[in-house]
């Protein structure tokens, strides 16, 4: 039993605050999620979760030119430093209050960090751990409010920074001190400054600032006549004299928009292409050339709201651009006037329910703002999203390629995976509020329960006819759920009482559980049913007699944790923390739990004990977290927490109070933690959780570099490259399966020849042959060698298919049974990939080889006609000889 799961990956908050970031390769974005960082390959479509170890939302990124060192800071200072491939943690620090920005010289060996009102200069961290990694050089005084956006000259020697006090300012930021330059303020601007640039080797700069005005200007000096100070040069007379600037140009956003009010949230510059693209909180963004101010494209995205922070890749063509106020990520070829990626999540309260696929392909979310979306685990993207309801979404099932939904808008409906439509939608007589939906394996039946008459409706998928309506319960039904594989049904009501329903047999079956249910859930071979109560117990009842056969007291395995507004201790407050949710795993083994709390519990049913119990977020910026407050903050008033900074300046927005979901109209709210549903994959080896931090792929299979098994000490990865070239493919391949370091399998793999397929395989263990299947499945997803690797599947499944199916009947099969599923959901995503372009290409081959076919009968049928004129005119010349012959006779 494997039990080391690993958060994977976060969907449905695909960005919400903090700073974009592209890796060096340029197609690699960095996209913060509360305190997590996204990192999405947009050419793989790959995405995967990085844990930064802070506890609070990432505001800053910044990347070391070399591509060595990744910095990232918080909302209250705390510094995190990884390293940027493997994204080990390197350094932590701690810098005294907020930090606006942060930027890495040119050269690497120098760090500026806008700390408040000052500019941090340090030596850049090292790359190996040391007592003191930053190691402070310089402190840059003079700005008068916030430094807000830093910029360093191509020389690694100037610093640019902007303040929120209407000035730019350019510091001599090298080891020496310079002849012309200590301090120069250019002050233009009549509004705060949101960013400015250098241009690349010079000293000419602009700064942009938030009403929409952009002041270009030019230095005096080149950058390459910037003197060092010497300690022996203390003649003034000798002393060149102080750099210089001028403004050699002024011009407005306004004139670009047509607009009469523009207020610039965000701005990139890109050097080497002189692109300048600037955000604003309408939702448009503009591409000029600069220093012009050449208008070279414009583009408003309505729907996504202000644009909160702007990104280029190394090329200059891709901009990724995040909106946190809609949670939405857009990455935006300016070239071609195309979208690379364009991902949203619940940007609501969050996430209500989630389901797998059957084949476990893809993951189906409801959410308060009534949306469904369909997420590709490999990738981590929306696949898909209906948004035919009308208000929030309480329930989604899958079965087949069939998603069903309930709402609180009186509907159930269904939608089709292949054609992306709603072609069923399931209504009642009267309306009513559906609180829970479930659909049958066979995808026949729909089954929803509401909040209103305390009714269980039934319809046929086929007909959308209703056919029973099932009354009995005496309170909102809460949960409910087909028996897999069979037609009875469970219910779950606040009454006290589970129901077990006949659906096409004429039965009834009612369990007294003593306590509200809040949860229930089948067995996947239907011989056991699981009940949840409003006092965190779960009791397991035999499906066959209803009785009940083992319980477990939850409670205690909540966590205790107090809210801002709470006025008793997190102790008190743990008795009203409940299961929601309960999902058993795909051997039937262990049950899944999590409710109003962080936490999830994974229990083992057959000994009813914990064991283990995974946090779904150690993010402070949200509420309920802390079992104590900061007695500093408590007043007799109540928490300074929840005082609330006024906005400055035109910025102030309307507060609505009261509000706890949604947009907050304007306040400042932090959610509570909770897990609204868990769902277990098929294969057994990934469950995702709904949570307010976002959706959390849990997995077996993390990207390790070395993580071996069976080691001896004379395998190394030496042996196995002698191994290779004595072609010893066999004793290769085992060496690299012990050692489980994926580049050392991939090679040794791809250097075996076609024809020794077979030999090899017959001589692996059914160890060796899961260990490579479960590499293979991992593998066959991103590799271009597609059809070599399904040939290994089939050649694998075609020798040791009755042993693994031998196996998978056994009791110790669950692994084995999850292998054969992950292998087959892996294929199954390979083929839905693929399908569509090999069908292109097919339909484009029958095209051309039919106006082949059309042209060479064309050319045919002129032959035919060359030959009939030829004859034709023969005939006309034999009958013109016979008359002239007749006229000489």
């Amino acid at each position: 039993m494997k039990l080391n799961f690993e958060l994977q990956n976060v969907l449905g908050a695909v960005y919400r605050k903090g700073d974009l970031l592209f890796a060096t390769d340029g197609v690699t974005l960095l996209a913060p999620v509360g305190n997590r960082l996204n990192r999405m390959n947009l050419q793989k479509h790959i995405s995967r979760s990085i844990d930064t170890k802070l506890e609070l939302n990432i505001s800053v990124l910044c990347l070391s030119p070399d591509n060595s060192m990744l910095l990232i800071i918080d909302e209250e200072g705390s510094c995190v430093i990884l390293h940027a491939v493997s994204h080990t943690l390197l350094h932590t620090h701690r810098f005294n209050g907020q930090v606006y920005c942060a930027k890495f010289s040119p050269d690497s060996r120098k760090l500026a960090v806008a700390n408040d009102s000052n500019v941090l200069v340090f030596d850049s961290p090292a790359k190996t751990r040391t007592l003191n990694a930053f190691s402070q050089q310089r402190i840059l005084y003079g700005a008068q409010d916030h430094v807000v956006h830093l910029d360093w000259s191509t020389d690694s020697r100037v610093l640019l920074a902007s303040s929120k006090d209407m000035n730019t300012r350019l510091y001599a930021a090298c080891d020496a001190r310079l002849k012309q330059l200590v301090i120069h303020s250019l002050a233009s601007q009549n509004d705060c400054i949101v960013a400015s640039y250098f241009e690349p080797s010079s000293l000419d700069c602009f700064n942009i600032g938030k009403n929409g005005v952009i002041c270009v200007w030019q230095c005096d000096t080149a950058l390459s006549d910037l003197e060092e100070k010497n300690e022996n040069d203390n003649d003034e007379e000798d002393q060149p004299e102080k750099l210089k600037y001028r403004r050699v140009g002024k011009y407005n956003y306004k004139d670009s928009l047509e607009s009469g009010r523009v207020r610039v949230t965000c701005a990139v510059y890109h050097k080497d292409t002189h692109i300048l693209v600037t955000g604003f909180d309408s939702g448009t963004f503009t591409v000029h050339e600069m220093p012009d101010f050449k208008l070279m494209h414009s583009l408003n995205i309505k729907e996504a709201g202000p644009i909160t922070s702007l990104a280029f890749n190394n090329t200059g063509d891709w901009i990724a651009l995040g909106a946190g106020e809609k949670g939405q990520l857009i990455v935006w070829e300016w070239r071609s006037e195309s979208y690379i990626l364009k991902q949203a999540g619940h940007f609501l309260a969050g996430t209500t329910s989630v389901a797998w696929t059957p084949d476990g392909v893809y993951i189906t979310t409801g959410g308060d703002d009534g949306k469904v979306k369909v997420w590709t685990v490999g990738s981590g993207h929306c696949y898909a999203t209906f948004d035919e309801h009308s208000s929030v979404v309480t329930g989604v099932s899958t079965a087949k390629n069939v998603i069903v939904s309930s709402s609180l808008d009186g509907s159930v409906r269904a939608f089709d995976l292949h054609r992306f439509r709603n072609f069923r939608t399931f209504t009642t007589p009267e309306p009513v509020q559906f609180s829970c939906v479930d659909i049958d394996s066979s995808a026949e039946l729909v089954c929803a329960g509401c909040n209103d008459n305390f009714d269980v409706f039934l319809w046929s998928v086929q007909t959308g006819r209703l056919l029973d309506t099932l009354s009995g319960h005496e309170a909102p039904v809460c949960s409910i759920e087909f028996k897999p594989g069979g037609v009875t049904l469970a219910t779950g009501s606040w009454d006290k009482k589970t129901k077990l329903w006949g659906v096409t047999e004429d039965f009834r079956e009612t369990i007294d559980i003593g306590n509200e249910v809040t949860a229930i859930a089948w067995k996947l071979d239907g011989s056991q049913l699981a009940v949840a109560d409003l006092n965190a117990k779960i009791t397991f009842w035999a499906a066959a007699e209803a009785e009940q056969e083992g319980n477990i007291d939850g409670k205690p395995y909540l966590g205790y944790a107090r809210s801002k507004t709470d006025k008793i201790s997190g102790k008190k407050g743990a008795d009203s923390k409940i299961f929601t949710s309960l999902v058993y795993s795909a051997d039937g083994s262990l049950l899944l739990a999590a409710g109003n709390s962080p936490n999830i519990c994974l229990f083992h049913v057959e000994q009813e004990v914990l064991v283990k119990t995974f946090i779904v977020t150690k993010n402070r910026s949200l509420d309920t977290l802390n079992e104590f407050l900061d007695r500093r903050k408590m007043t007799e008033w109540g928490s300074l927490a929840l005082v609330e900074k006024n906005d400055e300046g035109n910025d102030v927005s309307l507060k609505l109070p009261g509000v706890r979901k949604g947009d907050f109209s304007g306040r400042r709210a932090s959610p509570d933690v909770r897990i609204s549903q868990v769902s277990w994959s098929n294969t057994g080896r990934q469950f995702v959780a709904a949570s307010t931090d976002g959706i959390m792929v849990f997995s077996l299979d993390q990207d390790k570099n070395f993580n071996p098994i069976d080691l001896e000490i004379e395998i190394t990865p030496n042996k196995v490259f002698e191994s290779l070239k004595s072609k010893d493919y066999f004793a290769a391949l085992t060496y690299a399966l012990k050692l489980r370091e994926s580049s050392i399998i991939r090679e040794t793999i791809e250097n075996v020849p076609v024809p020794n397929i077979d030999v090899i395989i017959q001589q692996l263990t059914i160890d060796r042959v899961e260990d490579l299947i479960r590499w293979i499945t991992a593998e066959i997803e991103k590799t271009k060698h597609v059809h070599f690797y399904v040939l290994w599947c089939k050649k694998l499944l075609f020798k040791h298919g009755q042993t693994l199916k031998s196996v998978i009947g056994s009791k110790t099969g669950g692994e084995t049974l999850s292998i054969d599923r992950d292998l087959n959901r892996a294929l199954k995503s390979l083929w839905n990939k693929l399908s569509p372009i090999v069908n292109h290409n097919r339909h484009l081959f029958d095209y051309i080889l039919n106006c082949k076919k059309e042209n060479s009968n064309t050319d045919k049928v002129a032959e035919r006609e060359e030959k009939m004129d030829d004859s034709d005119n023969e005939d006309d010349d034999d009958e013109d000889e016979e008359i002239l012959m007749s006229e000489v006779c």
